[in-house]
């Protein structure tokens, strides 16, 4: 059984993600480990997820998808999978062993009690046999309903693939109820095809982190191809973000307003007077949009995503990325930074640009 520990924004980095013109790719990534903060088994420090507890640890992102096609990979590392070895859980009041332990990803969730996973883990075939023993890698998909896990399709691999502490790649190939599995280290390897009675519209991704399992995630890439604004929806309401900062004691969360702006609009152009709320994330801060779209207003509601802003080593200095009127992602060479403590400075150097934001202290 998988008991579950939900978090509200994963996606670690986009990649390939089209946001706009169904004729165009675009690109943007982000480097977020929002919300793995707030689960007990993450080490800020290294960056890795060390569950030494009986049940999985379950990380969803918090926004849905709403295409039926995309793909969705992981690129990490099981520090818990050396050969031989067996390692520390608790169980109850007990302490147990494990020695093959899994982890993987998560795709159509419901939530954390409900979704499927593609599952990874290393056995021997006669591990106490020299000549006759056979390292290889089981990947599973599974079915996790009301958190009781069927096997819905496995198989083994032993080529292409990392079978020690090493990074792997995990992925779905996704398109309506068809599931392409693809696991590999250098070389992605296609091992099998499933029809999925249920995906669900608006489900969500994540990762999965199993008993005795100490887990390392280099990045994660989703991509997609759609015109959907949805792909940008956020939980937040006004209400929601109202509750939140009544909380806070972040100085930067909050409202911030349009201040002013630097820039040409022949080579850039604002798409109206934003109001926008800052929300803190365990690598920096979401930019959602609030209010004050003036291109393409109908496109855009209060709780979208607006952008995300990436701690730097300086103080109150940020990478950040931008999405525009449009949809498309504007993340090359963008800073970000705070003067004062009230004010928020986006610079876009390619543009010969940027856009000021003042914060509304009494709202």
């Amino acid at each position: 059984m998988m008991k579950a520990k939900a978090i509200s924004t994963l996606l670690l980095y986009l990649a390939t993600l089209c946001l706009a013109y169904p004729a165009t790719i675009y690109k943007t990534r982000y480097n977020q480990y929002s919300g793995l903060a707030r689960i007990a088994d993450f080490n800020p420090e290294t960056g890795e997820v060390d569950n030494r507890h009986e049940a999985f640890d379950v990380m969803l992102d918090s926004t849905g998808i709403f295409t039926p096609a995309y793909r969705y990979f992981a690129r990490i590392a099981n520090y818990h999978n050396q050969e031989g070895k067996s390692y520390e859980i608790v169980s109850g009041h007990r302490k147990r062993h494990v020695s093959s332990t899994r982890c993987g990803i998560i795709f159509n969730a419901l939530n954390d009690s409900n979704y499927n996973a593609v599952l990874v883990s290393c056995h021997n075939s006669r591990l106490h046999d020299d000549l006759l023993d056979k390292r290889y890698m089981e990947v599973e998909l599974v079915q996790v309903r009301n958190n009781k896990e069927q096997v819905i399709k496995s198989a083994h691999i032993d080529k292409n693939v990392d079978m020690a502490d090493r990074l792997n790649a995990i992925g779905v190939d996704v398109d309506h109820n068809t599931v392409h599995v693809l696991v590999g280290n250098d070389k992605l390897n296609q091992l099998f095809t499933v029809e999925l009675p249920a995906m669900h519209n608006g489900s969500h991704l994540g990762l999965a982190t199993g008993p005795g399992a100490r887990v390392q995630v280099e990045r994660t890439v989703l991509s997609y191809k759609t015109n959907d604004r949805r792909i940008v929806n956020t939980p937040w309401t006004i209400e929601k973000l109202n509750l939140h900062f009544a909380r806070s004691q972040n100085p930067y969360e909050g409202y911030w307003e349009y201040l002013d702006r630097d820039m040409s609009d022949d080579v850039l152009r604002l798409g109206g007077r934003y109001t926008i709320a800052l929300v803190a994330t365990a690598t920096g801060y979401d930019i959602i949009y609030v209010s004050g779209a003036q291109v393409k207003k109908s496109m855009w509601t209060t709780g979208m995503l607006k952008g995300r802003l990436e701690k730097t080593i300086f103080t109150d200095n940020f990478k950040a990325s931008w999405i525009d009127a449009t949809l498309r992602p504007i993340d090359l060479d963008v800073q970000a930074a705070f003067e004062s403590g009230v004010i928020l400075t986006i610079k876009f150097p390619v543009y010969k640009s940027q856009v000021r934001f003042s914060k509304i202290l009494d709202r």
